[in-house]
């Protein structure tokens, strides 16, 4: 019997038994919802803007220091937007304008659409509103009244992504009812809210001045489950 025999000769025999013992552990392995859990949030990391800029630790570190660069650099350049830290936010720093994007605790399950819809509750007696958009992730309102202009939006976190217009603007940290709020002048001398409020964001702007949107935004709570 040849070498090449006798190799076909033990295929034959083992292979049936082999293939008979690989049958019997055979089954459908049901992963935990702890697991799911963990691995929808690693994809939902993944598909952020910025992952590739932060996926190992020698890029988050540059990043740090790239920051560091920028926010030194703005200040050479008089482009005072965004020197302070803002929790659950990223910004990308423009010469006239920055982009606002969520960066969220990914340890919190926040809702990918809008459950749970939040409003202003008092301010805006007196107010019309003037535009209206509700959709599976964000909601939209601007109330006006002659010619002040207060808007409102509801963000699910993973959504917001912003471009306004920082210009010469001095950001400051805000607390909204305990909660960490971004505000600042825009050149058209309209203040702005920006806060995460362990849900959703909510975005205000307004032509009435800080402390009154302030005190307004303050009274933005849960109106619809």
């Amino acid at each position: 019997m040849t070498e090449k025999e006798y190799k076909q000769c033990i295929s034959q025999a083992l292979c049936p038994e082999y293939n008979a013992l690989l049958s019997g552990f055979a089954s459908e392995h049901v992963f935990s919802p702890e697991f799911e859990k963990q691995m929808n949030k690693l994809i939902k990391r993944r598909n952020k803007p910025y992952y590739t800029l932060v996926n190992t630790l020698g890029k988050r570190v540059a990043v740090i220091i790239l920051a560091f660069v920028l926010v030194s650099f703005t200040t050479v350049m008089s482009v005072e937007a965004l020197r302070k830290p803002l929790l659950d936010f990223i910004t990308n720093i423009f010469t006239s304008h920055s982009q606002i994007i969520s960066d969220p605790d990914e340890s919190k399950d926040y809702p990918n659409t809008i459950q749970s819809k939040y409003g202003i509750t008092k301010g805006v007696e007196g107010y019309e509103i003037s535009y209206e958009s509700e959709s599976t992730q964000r909601r939209s309102f601007e109330y006006k009244k002659e010619e002040r202009i207060i808007t409102f939006e509801q963000c699910t976190v993973d959504s917001f992504n912003v471009y306004t217009n920082t210009q010469d603007a001095q950001t400051e940290h805000i607390d909204i009812n305990g909660c960490d709020a971004m505000g600042w002048f825009d050149i058209h001398n309209y203040y702005h809210l920006i806060w995460n409020n362990g849900e959703y964001v909510i975005d205000t702007m307004s032509n009435i001045g800080k402390d009154k949107l302030i005190e307004i935004a303050k009274s933005v709570q849960k109106v619809e489950k």
